[in-house]
């Protein structure tokens, strides 16, 4: 009888060990998609999440997950690591990786900010409103950081303007404490958006999706946007508007067509632009530079107008410009630096454009540890 009863439990640990094997081999065929979340204060360090970020887009490997696990356990910081593991369910192809790091809670002891224009004040009362941000006496988190990066940022937009930050973060896990500083970098003009709650007032009837995709690629988008009304999402909506809008691009004359469709409910209003434009000729092309660049951009490299793939004399194309803008942010992303890269268009007579293209570079931000920097 325990012999039977032997051979009965070899048969299922041989069953489960195979099922194992087969759900590996299964998930072995599909990629990674990696996600970060944080307990507590941990540093927001990039060398600290290279390893996870290195998974993506890989098979899947029970292997390389645990070695960066390992990895991440390593930090004396990192209180501990949760992996949870999901696949996807619609398509099939992804296998959803979720890290969770924890650390000490450590408290915000000081937090200043630094503006170019001297708007500190209506930047602390505009973060105020707003239960997520980093605030003196609270805990600081990266999660929390990242909020407040974004925070200032809206600020900004809804003034038409392109901004990055520069950032520092001290951290003490010794007297858990933490100090943070945000010195706000001018970039070039943009298009305004609407703040949105808790920023802005919520309105009732809203847009919530805007559509170019069937509009033809010799339409200049950013040109076109400046002049609309109902441009961005979360826009309130009204027909007074969308009145105004339609007359705005009837009569443009660089336009042969001019369709709009608005569709949806009440509160969730879409618009879908199907915008057809006459042949414009790029008659000039500008580079700027802000931040950490010369303003007069070909100072840094005379080769880049050469390299760009939309040339003086060529009739404008959009996903030109934006293949110009891809190449520009790839030029100026370094080691030790980011960029972004705003497109402007602007008319010159009845068929010719004038492009510009915006390039604001800035360092990456500073973490130090304990006295000591990481990168």
């Amino acid at each position: 009888m325990h012999r039977i009863y032997r051979v009965l439990v070899f048969f299922c640990l041989l069953a489960i060990w195979f099922s194992h094997m087969t759900l590996c081999a299964d998930l072995g065929t599909k990629k990674m998609r990696t996600t970060v979340l944080s307990e507590g204060s941990v540093p927001p360090g990039r060398m600290l999440l290279a390893c996870i970020h290195e998974l993506d887009n890989k098979p899947f490997s029970d292997p390389q997950i645990k070695d960066c696990v390992g990895k991440l356990r390593a930090n004396y910081f990192i209180r501990d690591v949760e992996v949870h593991i999901q696949e996807e369910k619609v398509e099939g192809r992804w296998v959803d990786i979720e890290f969770v790091l924890s650390g000490e809670p450590l408290t915000v002891d000081e937090f200043t900010i630094e503006t170019f224009d001297k708007q500190e004040a209506d930047i602390w009362k505009f973060l105020s409103l707003g239960d997520g941000n980093l605030h003196v006496g609270g805990m600081y988190s990266w999660e929390a950081e990242l909020v407040t990066y974004e925070s200032i940022k809206q600020f900004y937009r809804a003034q038409g303007r392109l901004v990055a930050m520069v950032t520092k973060v001290n951290l003490d896990y010794k007297q858990r404490r933490a100090w943070v500083y945000f010195k706000v970098v001018q970039g070039p003009t943009t298009l305004p958006h609407p703040l949105v709650p808790p920023y802005g007032k919520a309105c009732s009837d809203h847009t919530s999706h805007i559509s170019w995709y069937e509009t033809d690629d010799g339409v200049p988008v950013e040109l076109i946007e400046s002049g609309l009304a109902l441009a961005t999402p979360f826009t309130c909506f009204s027909d007074e508007l969308a009145g105004r809008d339609k007359t705005y691009l009837s009569k443009l004359s660089i336009l042969s067509k001019a369709v709009v469709d608005y569709s949806g409910p009440f509160g969730d209003r879409r618009i879908e632009y199907k915008l057809k434009a006459k042949p414009l000729k790029v008659e000039q092309i500008n580079l700027r530079g802000f931040g950490d660049v010369p303003s007069h951009l070909e100072d840094s490299d005379p080769s880049l107008l050469k390299n760009l793939s939309l040339k003086t004399g060529d009739f404008f194309s959009h996903s030109a410009a934006t293949d110009c803008a891809n190449y520009l942010r790839k030029a100026f992303v370094k080691n030790d630096h980011l960029a972004e890269v705003a497109v402007q268009e602007e008319l010159s007579g009845t068929d010719a454009l004038h492009v510009t293209f915006s390039v604001l570079v800035f360092p990456l931000q500073t973490i130090i540890v304990d006295g000591q920097v990481i990168k």
